[in-house]
């Protein structure tokens, strides 16, 4: 039996050995999530009777009720964000400690033979009863490209080693190998909305991160007619992301994808960013596009199942404006 360190966990039945967890793990206690968002819930709050907490309790605990996945999602531990986030820390502040942790969730989840991913999505997005996999669950590990970008920042650390180095290098080349071969990559490969972008975006990056620079400058170069001329139209919208539930949140997640195709390609020569066929489709033409709603969220007439956030287009402004240098942007 596995449990934490409380004194309460305490086993005296013969034939079951009690397995302590570390002082404070709480990605291995994914229970601990889920109070520390009800505690978030709570600790504003002022009741001037027992009942009346009661009551307050059972009705945040009822919305929890009535949405399993949001439960789920509280058990699922960010691990790729929380190495991300640790390799930034070090950086900034040169603490050895944020290294160490961001090398060992490196080490899990890459490296350790007991308990590495493998380097493929077979069995990714399956759909029971219908198939074991398939090429739409490529897109989720575009959070890799974090780990990509920024695990260089371990290079003077201690803890990581030209072994780790050379060993994750190895790991993404295998990966990358697989989304170029397998029927899951091709199927994916072929896609033309946002799965296709991605699509590039990763295998584009990964091979750079491999020292196949041919490769990466290959795939660049075909973005320009497969994905910029095929997904922006001439008036900068992005036909095949306004078909969704949620258009706008899906035409800037697509525009993000290109932005960073378009910032890969300064590696390779090849420059997206001012690319733009004879009827004035490109990035900066969906740029406008979107922008032009900036302060007129209203004025967005296709499907947005949730509130419109115009704040997730600044980013991509800001990267852009580097690129852009004038004020109409």
């Amino acid at each position: 039996m596995v449990a934490d360190g409380a004194t309460a966990h305490r086993l005296e039945a013969e034939k079951i050995k009690l397995i302590k967890l570390p002082a404070y793990a709480p990605e291995l206690n994914p229970v601990e999530r889920f109070f520390e968002q009800l505690r978030s819930e709570l600790k504003f709050c002022v009741f001037e009777t027992l009942d009346e907490a009661e009551e307050h309790l059972t009705k945040v605990l009822e919305k929890y009720f009535k949405q399993p996945e949001l439960v789920k999602s509280l058990t699922l531990y960010p691990y790729i964000k929380y190495a991300h986030l640790n390799l930034n820390y070090y950086y900034f502040t040169g603490k050895e400690e944020y290294a160490a942790k961001a090398t060992n969730i490196l080490l899990m989840w890459f490296l350790d033979a007991k308990t590495k991913m493998n380097p493929n999505l077979e069995f990714a997005q399956a759909i029971p009863g219908l198939n074991n996999g398939g090429g739409i669950g490529i897109i989720e590990t575009r959070v890799l490209t974090n780990i990509v970008d920024t695990v260089g920042l371990l290079e003077n650390s201690k803890y990581w080693t030209k072994e780790d180095q050379n060993g994750l290098e190895n790991w993404f080349s295998k990966y990358l190998d697989w989304l170029l071969t397998s029927k899951n990559g091709r199927d994916e490969e072929a896609t033309k909305n946002n799965h296709g972008t991605y699509y590039d975006m990763q295998t584009a990056l990964f091979a750079l991160f491999t020292g196949k620079k041919d490769l990466a400058k290959s795939i660049l170069e075909t973005a320009e007619k497969r994905r910029i001329t095929v997904q922006i139209a001439p008036d900068g919208s992005q036909p095949l992301e306004l078909e969704r539930t949620k258009s706008w949140d899906y035409s800037v997640m697509n525009l993000d994808g290109m932005i960073s195709l378009a910032i890969l390609g300064k590696s390779v020569d090849v420059d997206l960013w001012k690319f733009e066929t004879a009827d004035k489709r490109g990035i900066r033409r969906a740029l406008e596009f979107l922008y032009q709603f900036s302060g007129n969220e209203k004025n967005w007439k296709h499907k947005q199942i949730e509130p419109l956030k115009i704040k997730k287009l600044y980013p991509l402004m800001q990267r852009a404006s580097i690129v852009y240098k004038d004020e109409n942007l």
